[in-house]
């Protein structure tokens, strides 16, 4: 079995999934003209997908540990290819917020599996390596998604952003049954229950590092996106080539981090990541150049991303990698839709890049906590010792 080339199943088919959480909104206004879609209808169009998938990413993550993560990552990328078809073909949109819906429940079923995959089919001394690139390209798709989606709809129409699909899941349903093992955790003699998870101090702040850095790049991306397109009068295409220096720097940066983790443990990257992450943003909030900002944002983002992972999955057992890869993926959702929603209702572009600013200032706090381990015991009384009889003759010395 070679891990790589299930690693890259799984980038290709994560990639599919966070691409479809943001390029459908580039094709809402071909939407709205085609099938006579109202707002109301275009807004659950665009959240009928992020709340099936964000509602049941624990559930699926808890359902791949029993039954095999690799059974139920197939049986999710069958059923989102299947509704990514129901979604291209549909004349009314009553029909296409339904196969969102349901799209957006495969993705629910295969997501949590990804991370939970890596764990198991990877040593510990490439883990890191391996979680960074797959952390490099969810980035990619976090980011490039409008971008992609206004190169699809400009030329092909709004259906090319759900059949876009169907070939690469197409191809990538037997690659997986092929590729990557049928693992079978042991399961524990009594079912442990998601709070249970939260014992793992490193695991919490990791939830909570991973629901900040969310917050901060739904929030920073809607505010250039409006910065851009409205203040500026950037085309969408402009826009998302303006990004270039961000997604390249986290590109580039995010299987290095990584690795780097493997080495040194995730807190000194993760910490650094996310400072970096922070000085970026403050410099685009007190000046109107976008490329060395951006540069910055991406090389934090590339720096952190992937410790934050590495270090809340570290201490937690195989019969359990699923659930708690679906909790990290919901707090990464919630925290982006939180983010969006309340930047979105700021609605001035400075108090809104220096709140996500603080907030990752708060993520280096919570990193900095993060698998820090006490040099010397807690202080506290002494027992005294009594003194070892030395070894008799001939005995050999411990």
């Amino acid at each position: 079995m070679n891990p790589w080339r299930a690693l890259a199943v799984l980038c290709v088919t994560n990639f599919l999934i966070l691409v479809d959480t943001t390029i459908v909104n580039t094709a809402a206004p071909s939407i709205m003209t085609s099938l006579g879609a109202g707002v109301g209808q275009i807004v659950w169009i665009l959240n009928g997908y992020l709340l099936a998938f964000a509602s049941l990413l624990i559930v699926f993550g808890r359902v791949g540990d029993l039954l095999g993560p690799r059974n139920v990552f197939a049986a999710g990328l069958a059923v989102f290819t299947g509704a990514s078809l129901l979604c291209a073909l549909s004349a009314d949109p009553g029909l296409l917020i339904a196969a969102r819906v349901v799209q957006g429940v495969g993705a629910a079923a295969l997501v949590p599996q990804a991370l939970a995959l890596i764990s198991a089919i990877f040593p510990a001394d490439r883990r890191g390596l391996a979680l960074g690139v797959f952390t490099a390209v969810a980035g990619v798709a976090s980011v490039g998604g409008p971008t992609f989606g206004g190169l699809l709809v400009t030329r092909y129409g709004w259906q090319s952003v759900f059949l876009i699909n169907l070939p690469v899941g197409l191809a990538a349903l037997p690659l997986a049954l092929r590729l990557i093992p049928d693992l079978r955790p042991p399961r524990p003699q009594r079912v442990t229950a998601v709070p249970g998870l939260f014992r793992h101090r490193d695991f919490t702040l990791a939830v909570a590092i991973t629901a900040i850095t969310s917050f901060s790049l739904y929030g920073l991306l809607l505010v250039y996106v409006i910065d851009t397109q409205t203040v500026l009068g950037m085309t969408p295409l402009m826009s998302g080539v303006t990004a270039l220096p961000m997604t390249l720097a986290l590109t580039a940066l995010a299987p290095l981090s990584g690795k780097l983790a493997d080495r040194v443990g995730g807190r000194v990257p993760l910490a650094a990541g996310l400072t970096l992450y922070a000085l970026g943003v403050l410099a685009l909030a007190v000046q109107s150049t976008y490329p060395i900002p951006l540069a910055v944002i991406g090389t934090g983002m590339g720096l952190a991303f992937a410790p934050a992972t590495i270090e809340g999955l570290r201490a937690i057992p195989p019969h359990l990698a699923g659930v708690a890869s679906g909790t990290l993926n919901t707090a990464r959702q919630l925290g982006g839709a939180l983010g969006a929603f309340t930047i979105g209702a700021l609605d001035a572009a400075k108090p809104a890049l220096g709140l996500v600013a603080a907030l990752i200032g708060a993520g280096v706090v919570l990193a900095l906590f993060m698998s820090a381990r006490e040099a010397a015991p807690p202080p506290g009384p002494r027992t005294p010792r009594t003194p070892a009889a030395p070894p008799p003759t001939g005995a050999a010395a411990p």
